[in-house]
C-alpha cells in the first residue's frame, strides 16, 4: 500500500473512534462515536507527503513523520467527561481503514476521459472503466492490489471517576 502512495496514488484514510459502556449482562451500549477522514498522497515533483483532512493540508517531508502524524494522534475529542455516568466501565473501539481506490475516483477519471464537465448530468449506465456493475467494482479492486486495508483495536476498560 505505501509503495502504491509513494507512485503518485492518493488514499483515504478513515478512523471511526466509538466509546461503549461495559454493561455485564446485557450488549454494552454505544455511547458517543466519531468519524475522522484524512486524503493522504505523495507529490512526486516536491518529494514531500500531504495529508488533507477537509480543506487544511499539511505537508510531511518523510513517511515516518506522516505516519507518526496519522497513528500519534491526541486530544480527539468524542464525549465530554461531564455526561458519562463516573462509576461505570467504558472502552474505546477504534477502527482504522486505508482505502486506496474510491469507486466516485473512478469515476471522476471516467468522465474527465469521456470531455465531460465536472457537475454535468451524466446520462446512461457504466462506460469503459466501469463496464462492470457496482458490486463487483470493490472485488475487482482487490484482485488489481487496490483493496482495502482495515485494522480494530480496543482500549482497556477505564472508569471514569478514576481519570479526573
Amino acid at each position: 500500500m505505501l509503495e502504491t502512495i509513494e507512485r503518485g496514488l492518493p488514499a483515504t484514510v478513515n478512523y471511526e473512534i466509538e466509546l461503549w459502556r461495559s454493561r455485564s449482562s446485557w450488549f454494552d451500549a454505544l455511547e458517543a462515536s466519531r468519524f475522522l477522514s484524512y486524503r493522504v498522497s505523495y507529490d512526486i515533483i516536491e518529494g514531500r507527503y500531504e495529508c488533507a483532512i477537509g480543506a487544511r493540508v499539511r505537508r510531511f517531508d518523510s513517511l515516518e513523520a506522516l505516519k507518526n502524524s496519522l497513528l500519534k494522534r491526541t486530544g480527539i475529542r468524542v464525549a465530554d467527561m461531564a455526561d458519562l455516568d463516573g462509576g461505570k466501565s467504558y472502552y474505546f473501539s477504534i477502527r482504522a481503514k486505508v482505502i486506496l481506490v474510491e469507486l466516485e475516483q473512478v469515476r471522476e477519471v471516467e468522465a474527465w476521459l469521456d470531455g465531460k464537465i465536472p457537475g454535468e448530468k451524466e446520462e446512461g449506465g457504466a462506460g469503459a472503466i466501469l463496464g462492470v456493475p457496482e458490486k463487483l467494482f470493490g472485488f475487482l479492486a482487490g484482485i488489481a492490489g487496490f483493496g482495502d486495508e482495515q485494522i480494530e483495536t480496543r482500549s482497556v476498560s477505564f472508569v471514569p471517576e478514576g481519570l479526573e
